[in-house]
């Protein structure tokens, strides 16, 4: 959570009018929501992720200002929530 409480943009690719297949978003999307209370107002913040972009890091799409802005997410970020995933995944059908 502390990562994406500081998530960033490696490079701004698109904004606006944004054909999510053509940076690889699934439907449905891989996507991670948090929920956050402002000044006693809840909020939804969503981050997906698509297809690998020329760098090599993974491409991420959230809605700013009212708008689908595509960016490149910095590995150190993305890592951190893959290891999170895999680790439930993993975690998935088994008994404690």
């Amino acid at each position: 959570m502390f990562r994406f409480g500081q998530l960033w943009s490696k490079a701004w690719i698109a904004r606006g009018k944004v054909d999510p297949a053509r940076y690889g978003f699934a439907n449905p999307p891989h996507k991670l929501a948090i929920d956050v209370s402002q000044a006693d107002k809840p909020q939804t913040f969503t981050v997906e992720f698509g297809g690998q972009s020329l760098s090599g890091g993974p491409y991420a799409m959230v809605d700013l200002e009212d708008e689908r802005t595509v960016f490149e997410c910095p590995f150190d970020i993305y890592d951190v929530y893959s290891e999170v995933v895999r680790s439930l995944t993993a975690t998935i059908g088994t008994s404690r």
